[in-house]
């Protein structure tokens, strides 16, 4: 598949529930995207649930996308339990500064010249 036209620097992929499809969604999109010969970098900025047993979401997509990743620049904020990122930060005494995260993701991603 060969994308044609030019592609958003970004694209944002939400659900308000767990378990909907959101990770899925993200790993099949960047996986056709990179096999038309794209640069694709896929971040998480916030994890939950991460005293669980298995792959972080984010592992999941770049364990698919078969390329390296530095798990402190994907995916910043990684908190134990279950929950809302808000929740679970609560429960942890961390207080979560989203606009630092984003900014931050910005700058790492939205204005480098991979597409």
């Amino acid at each position: 598949m060969k994308v044609e036209g030019r592609l958003p620097k970004g694209i944002f992929i939400s659900g308000t529930d767990t378990e909907v499809g959101k990770t899925v969604v993200t790993a099949a999109l960047a996986c056709c995207l990179q096999k038309s010969g794209l640069n694709v970098k896929a971040v998480k900025p916030f994890q939950t649930g991460t005293e669980l047993e298995g792959l972080l979401d984010i592992e999941f997509v770049y364990k698919l996308l078969e390329t390296g990743f530095d798990l402190d620049e994907v995916c910043p904020v990684r908190l134990g339990k279950p929950l809302s990122p808000h929740a679970a930060a609560a429960l942890e005494n961390k207080e979560l500064d989203v606009d630092k995260v984003v900014k931050s993701l910005k700058q790492k991603f939205m204005h480098s010249e991979d597409t």
